[in-house]
């Protein structure tokens, strides 16, 4: 009796010792690619951060110019001297268009310089920014777009390459400075009533109506 006990006993531990041999492999391999598409997670969260942020800061920048010397030095301003202003940005948007073109080199090279976490060469690859100002006047928006990789330190049987994440950031931004364009607006309905533009356009546009009914 206690020979056929201590056979059942061996059979036993010979079976939990193969059961062992398959499943804490498995176990290993999944709870390895997990950390490894964690720490994919949470590259594509720190760029998607950095572009929330840059867009917010073009925004914020292009509505008011001045918060790049306050950001930068910590301070408001002394004189006019000591910032560029741009009086006049929605009516010359290219002066906004510089602004969010410095804003957008930096974006990409804050990318392009983060390191990567737990696993070595998981830091974001093949970075492509396009930051583009949209403007309409009355309603004006920042629209920023990156694309990126993230490589996993593993490969697939007969395959030459990584497997890799393919990641794309979409965020818009709109620019609020209603008084800055009433302002705007205002000086330029006073300039063309002082130069008598006013009256000149609305006699061309009672031509050009007259005209139009002539011809139907």
């Amino acid at each position: 009796m206690k020979s056929i006990l201590i056979i059942k006993t061996e059979e036993r531990g010979v079976v939990s010792l193969i059961e062992a041999t398959f499943v804490f492999p498995i176990m290993f391999i999944i709870v390895f690619i997990m950390m490894m598409a964690g720490n994919a997670y949470y590259q594509k969260a720190r760029v998607e951060r950095a572009v929330v942020e840059c867009t917010l800061d073009s925004s914020a920048r292009c509505a008011n110019p001045m918060l790049g010397y306050v950001m930068e030095h910590d301070a408001v301003p002394r004189g006019t001297n000591d910032v560029e202003i741009y009086p006049y940005r929605y009516i010359i948007p290219n002066e906004m268009k510089n602004i969010n073109g410095q804003i957008e080199s930096k974006l990409k090279e804050n990318i392009n310089n983060m390191n990567s976490v737990a696993f070595r060469g998981m830091e974001p690859k093949n970075v492509s920014v396009e930051m583009s100002l949209n403007w309409y006047v009355i309603a004006s928006y920042i629209d920023t777009k990156c694309k990126f990789k993230i490589e996993l330190p593993i490969r697939m049987l007969f395959s030459h390459n990584n497997m890799a994440f393919q990641y794309e950031i979409h965020i818009k931004e709109p620019i609020a400075d209603a008084p800055n364009l009433v302002r705007n607006t205002s000086m330029v309905q006073d300039y063309l009533e002082r130069t008598g533009l006013d009256e000149r356009i609305s006699k061309t546009r009672d031509a050009i109506k007259k005209y139009t009914k002539f011809l139907r």
